[in-house]
């Protein structure tokens, strides 16, 4: 029968080719027990001029599923202390990804990070990272979802001390509306054991792990700032 016939006949095309089908979420592993599927994302940075020169930069950060390739200085985070006694907050940063479908976000979000601990003397010093997750709303508001601190670093030589860390923060299920925004907001805190004595903090957001470093265990590890979102299994 022909298309013309079909048509005349009020039959047409059946009902199931006539629209496109629902996207299918891809899960990068997928946890049953919890009913959770994870997707990886990763920390990034873009940086500006801005004022025109090299000297005022204005950063962009984002979160991503591509493994992208971060600018010179962009994919590093540094910052210098030399105060004793008590941890001082030396970095705050926030990355933001416009959630674009609604979903549901819920269980144990799995982070791996990298950083770097170095002293200007051997007087030795403390660092950690206070790890953040925001649901922010299509309005602003922010509303915490969770958190949790790294492991503690300890560093007392005057070379590069690197640590690969790995860390479960637990998420309240919470539902996301297109154009909300998931955040990680980064805070860093130092101290030194010594007072005038000056330590540089690290932490990196390098997708593609350009650079590579040896960590305290003589292990090679990558730089990329990892993070393994849990996704409530809708059946």
């Amino acid at each position: 029968m022909s298309e013309m016939s079909l048509a005349s006949t009020g039959k047409g095309v059946p009902q199931v080719f006539r629209t496109s089908s629902a996207a299918n979420v891809v899960y990068d592993w997928a946890d049953y027990l919890q009913n959770v599927g994870y997707k990886t994302y990763y920390l990034a940075k873009s940086r500006y001029n801005g004022d025109g020169t090299w000297f005022n930069p204005v950063y962009k950060r984002i979160i991503t599923t591509q493994i992208v390739d971060s600018s010179t200085h962009n994919g590093i985070t540094e910052e210098a202390y030399d105060d004793e006694v008590n941890y001082t907050k030396i970095i705050d940063e926030s990355y933001d990804l416009e959630i674009g479908k609604n979903c549901v976000i819920g269980g144990n979000l799995i982070v791996n990070n990298t950083c770097t601990l170095k002293g200007v003397t051997t007087c030795g010093a403390f660092a950690y990272l206070d790890i953040f997750i925001y649901h922010v709303s299509s309005i602003g508001t922010e509303t915490q979802i969770g958190n949790e601190q790294t492991s503690e670093l300890y560093c007392s030589i005057t070379t590069d001390l690197t640590f690969r860390q790995l860390t479960s923060i637990s998420i309240s299920e919470t539902n996301f509306a297109k154009g909300d925004q998931f955040r990680v907001k980064i805070k860093a805190y130092l101290k030194t054991l010594k007072d005038g004595d000056r330590y540089y903090f690290k932490f990196y957001v390098d997708p593609s792990n350009e650079i590579t470093l040896t960590d305290d265990e003589t292990r090679t590890v990558g730089t990329d700032f990892k993070i393994n979102v849990p996704f409530k299994i809708i059946t």
